[in-house]
Protein backbone atom coordinates (compact mmCIF):
# COMPACT_ATOMS: atom_id res chain seq x y z
CA UNK A 1 0.00 0.00 0.00
CA UNK A 2 1.34 3.52 -0.76
CA UNK A 3 2.08 5.90 1.95
CA UNK A 4 0.25 8.83 2.48
CA UNK A 5 2.23 10.21 5.38
CA UNK A 6 5.36 11.08 3.41
CA UNK A 7 7.21 14.22 4.03
CA UNK A 8 9.57 16.59 1.61
CA UNK A 9 12.84 17.34 2.64
CA UNK A 10 13.16 21.20 0.97
CA UNK A 11 16.24 22.71 0.72
CA UNK A 12 18.36 25.15 -1.45
CA UNK A 13 21.39 24.07 -2.91
CA UNK A 14 24.77 23.63 -0.88
CA UNK A 15 22.75 23.81 2.43
CA UNK A 16 23.79 20.93 3.62
CA UNK A 17 21.35 18.20 1.75
CA UNK A 18 23.09 15.21 1.62
CA UNK A 19 24.16 15.60 5.69
CA UNK A 20 20.49 15.47 6.04
CA UNK A 21 20.30 12.53 3.70
CA UNK A 22 22.52 10.74 5.83
CA UNK A 23 20.92 11.76 9.16
CA UNK A 24 17.72 10.71 8.34
CA UNK A 25 18.84 7.67 7.18
CA UNK A 26 20.41 7.06 10.54
CA UNK A 27 17.51 7.32 12.59
CA UNK A 28 15.44 5.19 10.60
CA UNK A 29 14.04 7.58 7.44
CA UNK A 30 14.46 6.23 4.10
CA UNK A 31 14.32 8.55 1.19
CA UNK A 32 11.85 8.31 -1.87
CA UNK A 33 12.01 9.24 -5.58
CA UNK A 34 9.24 11.83 -7.36
CA UNK A 35 7.90 8.68 -9.75
CA UNK A 36 5.72 7.81 -7.01
CA UNK A 37 7.42 5.92 -4.72
CA UNK A 38 7.53 8.24 -1.87
CA UNK A 39 8.79 5.81 0.93
CA UNK A 40 9.21 8.27 3.93
CA UNK A 41 10.14 11.21 2.44
CA UNK A 42 11.29 12.80 -1.36
CA UNK A 43 13.85 15.97 -1.63
CA UNK A 44 13.18 18.85 -3.89
CA UNK A 45 15.01 21.89 -4.54
CA UNK A 46 12.96 25.01 -5.13
CA UNK A 47 10.08 24.17 -8.01
CA UNK A 48 11.53 26.26 -11.13
CA UNK A 49 12.59 22.93 -12.97
CA UNK A 50 9.03 20.48 -12.84
CA UNK A 51 5.30 21.17 -13.44
CA UNK A 52 4.80 23.50 -10.67
CA UNK A 53 0.83 23.49 -10.07
CA UNK A 54 1.29 19.49 -8.68
CA UNK A 55 4.54 19.97 -6.25
CA UNK A 56 3.56 23.68 -4.78
CA UNK A 57 0.45 22.14 -3.32
CA UNK A 58 2.38 19.18 -2.15
CA UNK A 59 4.68 22.34 -0.73
CA UNK A 60 1.78 23.75 0.97
CA UNK A 61 0.26 20.41 2.25
CA UNK A 62 3.02 18.35 3.42
CA UNK A 63 5.04 18.16 6.18
CA UNK A 64 8.36 19.79 5.58
CA UNK A 65 11.91 19.67 6.82
CA UNK A 66 14.30 22.13 5.90
CA UNK A 67 17.88 23.05 6.02
CA UNK A 68 19.61 26.56 7.35
CA UNK A 69 23.12 27.55 6.64
CA UNK A 70 24.32 31.52 6.70
CA UNK A 71 23.71 32.52 2.85
CA UNK A 72 27.16 33.88 3.32
CA UNK A 73 28.67 30.11 3.34
CA UNK A 74 26.10 29.31 0.79
CA UNK A 75 27.30 31.88 -1.30
CA UNK A 76 30.82 31.07 -1.06
CA UNK A 77 30.17 27.63 -1.53
CA UNK A 78 28.66 28.02 -4.90
CA UNK A 79 31.14 30.84 -5.93
CA UNK A 80 34.49 28.56 -5.12
CA UNK A 81 32.82 26.27 -7.80
CA UNK A 82 31.96 28.53 -10.26
CA UNK A 83 35.21 30.89 -9.98
CA UNK A 84 35.88 34.92 -8.60
CA UNK A 85 34.51 35.95 -11.81
CA UNK A 86 31.16 34.74 -11.28
CA UNK A 87 29.51 36.37 -7.97
CA UNK A 88 27.49 38.57 -9.83
CA UNK A 89 25.61 35.56 -11.32
CA UNK A 90 26.31 33.21 -8.33
CA UNK A 91 24.24 35.85 -6.02
CA UNK A 92 21.73 36.81 -8.91
CA UNK A 93 20.96 32.65 -9.08
CA UNK A 94 20.75 32.64 -4.70
CA UNK A 95 18.43 35.67 -4.84
CA UNK A 96 15.72 33.74 -7.34
CA UNK A 97 16.37 30.26 -5.07
CA UNK A 98 16.12 31.56 -2.21
CA UNK A 99 13.40 33.68 -2.99
CA UNK A 100 10.81 30.79 -4.21
CA UNK A 101 12.46 29.18 -1.14
CA UNK A 102 10.70 31.58 1.32
CA UNK A 103 7.91 32.34 -0.52
CA UNK A 104 6.79 28.98 0.00
CA UNK A 105 7.81 28.93 3.46
CA UNK A 106 5.57 32.06 3.80
CA UNK A 107 2.49 29.98 3.34
CA UNK A 108 3.82 27.29 5.24
CA UNK A 109 2.36 26.50 8.97
CA UNK A 110 5.27 24.93 10.27
CA UNK A 111 8.23 23.27 9.26
CA UNK A 112 11.34 21.04 11.00
CA UNK A 113 14.74 23.08 10.69
CA UNK A 114 18.25 21.76 10.56
CA UNK A 115 20.81 23.97 11.14
CA UNK A 116 23.91 23.37 9.18
CA UNK A 117 26.48 25.51 10.99
CA UNK A 118 25.36 26.00 14.09
CA UNK A 119 27.58 25.97 17.00
CA UNK A 120 29.32 22.76 18.18
CA UNK A 121 27.03 23.06 21.46
CA UNK A 122 23.89 23.13 19.85
CA UNK A 123 24.32 20.17 17.21
CA UNK A 124 22.01 17.66 18.83
CA UNK A 125 19.55 20.07 19.39
CA UNK A 126 18.86 20.89 16.01
CA UNK A 127 18.84 17.24 15.38
CA UNK A 128 16.20 16.67 17.86
CA UNK A 129 14.44 19.14 17.28
CA UNK A 130 13.91 17.69 13.54
CA UNK A 131 13.29 14.17 14.95
CA UNK A 132 10.73 15.52 17.29
CA UNK A 133 8.93 17.15 14.63
CA UNK A 134 9.18 13.76 12.43
CA UNK A 135 7.58 11.74 15.65
CA UNK A 136 11.25 9.60 15.74
CA UNK A 137 11.15 7.47 18.81
CA UNK A 138 14.36 8.91 20.80
CA UNK A 139 14.32 5.33 22.56
CA UNK A 140 15.42 3.67 19.59
CA UNK A 141 17.51 6.57 17.55
CA UNK A 142 18.57 8.92 20.09
CA UNK A 143 22.26 7.18 20.41
CA UNK A 144 22.22 6.87 16.98
CA UNK A 145 21.41 11.06 17.15
CA UNK A 146 23.84 11.71 19.69
CA UNK A 147 26.80 10.26 17.42
CA UNK A 148 25.60 11.92 14.33
CA UNK A 149 25.88 15.17 16.61
CA UNK A 150 29.30 14.09 17.85
CA UNK A 151 30.83 13.11 14.78
CA UNK A 152 29.50 16.59 12.94
CA UNK A 153 31.14 14.98 9.13
CA UNK A 154 30.38 16.99 6.41
CA UNK A 155 29.51 15.43 3.25
CA UNK A 156 29.29 16.49 -0.44
CA UNK A 157 31.95 19.21 1.06
CA UNK A 158 34.21 21.25 -1.74
CA UNK A 159 37.85 19.44 -1.47
CA UNK A 160 40.70 19.29 -3.82
CA UNK A 161 42.88 16.14 -2.53
CA UNK A 162 45.32 16.10 -5.69
CA UNK A 163 45.62 19.61 -4.58
CA UNK A 164 46.06 19.44 -0.96
CA UNK A 165 42.91 21.20 -0.55
CA UNK A 166 40.54 20.09 2.04
CA UNK A 167 38.53 22.76 2.81
CA UNK A 168 36.48 25.23 1.12
CA UNK A 169 39.44 28.40 0.72
CA UNK A 170 37.13 31.00 0.73
CA UNK A 171 34.56 29.93 3.61
CA UNK A 172 38.26 29.39 5.34
CA UNK A 173 38.71 33.44 4.64
CA UNK A 174 35.13 33.74 6.19
CA UNK A 175 35.72 31.81 8.85
CA UNK A 176 38.49 34.09 10.43
CA UNK A 177 37.48 37.38 9.05
CA UNK A 178 33.41 37.47 8.01
CA UNK A 179 34.33 41.08 6.76
CA UNK A 180 35.49 39.80 3.74
CA UNK A 181 32.12 39.41 2.33
CA UNK A 182 31.67 42.82 1.80
CA UNK A 183 33.93 41.88 -1.56
CA UNK A 184 30.48 41.31 -3.06
CA UNK A 185 27.77 42.60 -3.45
CA UNK A 186 25.06 40.44 -1.81
CA UNK A 187 22.50 42.99 -0.16
CA UNK A 188 19.93 41.10 -2.63
CA UNK A 189 20.13 38.19 0.03
CA UNK A 190 18.98 40.51 2.83
CA UNK A 191 15.78 38.41 3.32
CA UNK A 192 17.25 35.28 3.34
CA UNK A 193 20.03 36.14 5.98
CA UNK A 194 17.01 37.51 7.61
CA UNK A 195 15.00 34.56 7.83
CA UNK A 196 18.25 32.45 8.76
CA UNK A 197 18.98 35.31 11.71
CA UNK A 198 15.36 34.24 12.70
CA UNK A 199 15.10 30.41 12.50
CA UNK A 200 18.57 29.32 12.75
CA UNK A 201 18.85 26.95 16.23
CA UNK A 202 19.58 29.15 19.27
CA UNK A 203 20.55 27.79 23.24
Amino acid sequence: MERTDWFILYTVPHTGTFFTFRFLSKIGIERGSRDSNYKDYIHMHQVDYEPRQKWERELLTRRLVVTARHPHRTFLSHLIRAGEGESKRIAAKLNRLYGIFLNTLKSHESYGILTLDCEEHLREKTLLDVANFLNVDLNVYGEAIRSYADSWDPFHFYCKPDENIKHNPLISEYEKDPSMIKEYDLSSLRDAINWYEKVRVRN
